[in-house]
């Protein structure tokens, strides 16, 4: 059985979305006159590692280079900066309007992130793939969101921060500053889904075995393309773009159901994205931060002298901040405070409440950029007595 490709539309509306017997079209093969967008687009080719820009007469130009070539499928996206943003492995990265050295704005090792989507403000959103269904959202204030959803690849979020992801059987959404999931059936399921978009009138866009335009109604029109759309993108005038994952882009002109061949010579053509426009005056997106791991320094414990009668611990603690403020806990209770010396050292002398049997943990926890520090136990062999300590 030959499967057809196809581009789905879903409207925003909340309702469950019905999808009725759909009216093939007979579409005219793609042509390869003239070979130029509409607009002038960023094409990702995943085989080659690298973002190409078609101008809108047809000349290509390397925009970045150097990317992964590891994963099968690899997003674009843009903010309202102008700012450009690509999966890259296992980090998300940004790119200026202009192209360049790219800049990390997120990194999760192990993950295989397989499309990305950003909206005007900046926060962003990532599908990762790895292991199970999971958007990773990093939003412009640095907290980091793992939220766990049954979808397929695509990825994309609209202007105001709403993350959507789908499988063939439905369609999934997630608000900014929210984990919340929900989702709008799709009835008659589809074969495959693999890319997501949001056109300029709002509504949603998927590609996959079909392109099908969708609406409420439950009346449908479906556009085979003969392969699986891997990525799919519009530009300003609706001019749906869409690749295959093989050597050719293609275009659908707004109005009309003719795909047309605008690009060719990819080794792997994945996503399709509109060159961003840079407003005249822009407000700088502020980038994401990914959140300051927790890093461990070793850490000496020593039972003083007269403990049995004191109950008093040694502690000493090294590669701290210089004047980094501190505090030494055991278990949820405060034994001591104060800041590190110029050398990122701190040494203090703690009085233990109480020695009960059993094993109890010491803490110093650093103030600077909120880092944990090591812990170390104690373990008591017998009541009122600290006999043995260790890490």
């Amino acid at each position: 059985m030959r499967l057809h490709a196809q581009i789905v539309r879903v409207t925003a509306a909340s309702a469950a979305i019905a999808l009725g017997a759909a009216a093939l079209l007979t579409p005219t093969a793609a042509t390869a006159t003239p070979l130029h967008p509409d607009s002038a687009i960023l094409v990702y080719d995943g085989g080659a590692g690298q973002i190409v820009e078609v101008a809108a007469d047809g000349t290509q130009s390397v925009f970045a280079s150097g990317l992964s070539t590891n994963y099968y499928h690899q997003g674009l996206a843009a903010d309202g900066a102008g700012n450009v943003y690509a999966t890259d492995d296992d980090s998300i990265v940004r790119f200026a309007p202009t192209g360049g050295s790219p800049t990390t704005v997120l990194s999760v090792p192990g993950a295989q992130f397989t499309d990305v989507g950003v909206d005007t403000a900046g926060d962003v959103s990532a599908w990762d793939a790895s292991s199970s269904s999971l958007v990773r959202r990093l939003a412009v204030s640095g907290q980091v969101d793992t939220i766990a959803v049954n979808g397929w690849v695509g990825l994309t979020m609209n202007p105001s921060g709403t993350t959507y992801v789908a499988n063939p059987f439905a369609v999934w959404s997630v608000p900014i500053g929210s984990t919340t999931v929900s989702s709008v059936p799709i009835v008659n399921p589809l074969l495959f889904m693999r890319a997501l978009a949001v056109a300029p009138d709002g509504e949603l866009w998927s590609g996959g075995d079909q392109i099908l335009h969708l609406t409420t109604s439950g009346a449908s029109t479906s556009l085979p393309t003969g392969g699986i759309s891997e990525g799919i993108g519009f530009d300003a005038d609706g001019n749906l773009y869409y690749a295959m994952g093989g050597p050719t882009v293609s275009e659908v002109p707004a109005g009309t159901t003719t795909p047309v061949d605008v690009a060719t010579g990819f080794t792997n053509a994945m996503d399709v994205l509109q060159v961003p426009v840079v407003p005249a005056v822009t407000t700088p997106v502020p980038v994401p931060t990914t959140p300051t791991p927790t890093t461990t320094v070793p850490v000496t414990v020593a039972v003083s002298k007269d403990h049995p009668s004191s109950r008093r611990l040694e502690v000493s603690v090294g590669g701290f901040d210089s004047g980094e403020a501190y505090v030494v806990k055991l278990g949820k209770r405060t034994l001591a405070t104060g800041t590190a010396s110029s050398s990122g050292t701190i040494t203090d002398d703690v009085r233990v409440p109480q020695c009960l049997g059993g094993t109890h943990r010491i803490r110093v926890v650093g103030a600077a950029g909120h880092v944990g520090r090591d812990a170390f136990h104690v373990d008591r062999t017998a009541r009122h007595r600290c006999t043995k300590l260790y890490n």
